[in-house]
């Protein structure tokens, strides 16, 4: 288990680089980590964030691609702002997803293992939530521009914290502790183990 705990958290690392290949990366690893974490300790909730991750691997291609295809055809402007708009949504909604299902993941991760560390992320996966959703609709409604450059403000914070809050889950999974792990003996410990069996 510790080996899908490092291999979660460097998905969540590579996530923290906002680039595609960073990203794409990231969601494979971490994806496919948290499966196996969900297969190791019968959590349904690792293996759906997991299944979401790979998901958004796929989704991030597909964008990629689509983009590409529809600039290849230069005439046709208004589609291609209308595929844009489109995988923008898709891309937010996508967002909104990661971070509820993280704030429960997390939340279940801290208690599993022991990790105060998973716990904040969790809080702070809560706290990006609401801010990202909160300026995501208001921009949305409000017609006046001036107004709606300072709602932009609640999503940038929203979307930082989510990058920040991908290195503290690195960190917290890095650091985790599974309770069934068995503890290292010291030498002393070992040298009494080997007296009491010798006797």
């Amino acid at each position: 288990m510790s080996k899908a705990r490092f291999l979660a958290s460097l998905g969540y690392f590579l996530l923290a680089v906002p680039y595609f290949i960073t990203v794409f990366t990231g969601y494979i690893i971490a994806g496919i980590a948290w499966i196996i974490l969900g297969g190791s300790t019968s959590k349904k909730s690792f293996i759906t964030l997991g299944v979401f991750f790979t998901l958004m691997a796929s989704v991030l291609i597909a964008a990629t691609v689509l983009v590409r295809v529809v600039v290849d055809f230069g005439s046709l402007q208004m589609v291609y702002e209308d595929t844009a708009i489109t995988i923008t949504y898709i891309i937010v909604v996508g967002t909104l997803v990661k971070l509820a299902l993280e704030a429960l993941v997390f939340r279940a991760a801290g208690r599993e293992w022991s990790s105060r560390i998973l716990r904040v992320a969790s809080t702070v996966s809560l706290i990006s939530l609401i801010l990202t959703a909160t300026g995501f609709v208001l921009i949305n409604r409000l017609q006046v521009l001036s107004i709606r450059e300072h709602v932009g403000v609640l999503i940038s914070s929203g979307v930082l914290l989510a990058l920040v809050n991908n290195v503290i889950a690195a960190i917290g999974l890095l650091s985790a502790k599974v309770k069934s792990e068995t503890p290292i003996n010291t030498p002393e410990e070992q040298t009494s183990c080997v007296l009491e069996n010798s006797s």
